[in-house]
């Protein structure tokens, strides 16, 4: 789950059966960083896009993101994602992102079958 795969219907199914959904890869292998509405919404808190798709997540019901972090400086900036204070408009406007792009795929996944 991230801005670009959303999976709308996993996350009321979890949500309804209080389950929680992982957030794997939940900046989109650094692909966040190109979608306009993430780079209005993070110069909007002076944030970076990949905080912004952090935030995001964390304001959503059962959701836990797992972001990868290779450095020191990824560590910091995913940590900075917890001061991003997104509002309604925020939040409707990412919800309203209608790219589909699933980056990791597992062949034993449920929708493979």
């Amino acid at each position: 789950m991230h801005p670009l795969l959303q999976q709308g219907d996993l996350h009321e199914r979890a949500v309804a059966d209080d389950h929680w959904l992982v957030a794997y890869c939940p900046v989109a292998r650094g692909e966040v960083a190109d979608v306009p509405e993430l780079v209005e919404i993070g110069e909007k808190h002076d944030a970076t896009p990949y905080q912004v798709s952090l935030a995001w997540l964390l304001a959503k019901e059962n959701v836990a993101a797992i972001p990868k972090a290779t450095s020191k400086a990824h560590i910091v900036e995913n940590y900075g994602a917890l001061d991003v204070e997104l509002d309604d408009e925020d939040v409707a406007r990412i919800d309203g992102i209608t790219r589909e792009e699933r980056l990791v795929d597992f062949p034993a996944a449920p929708w493979n079958n």
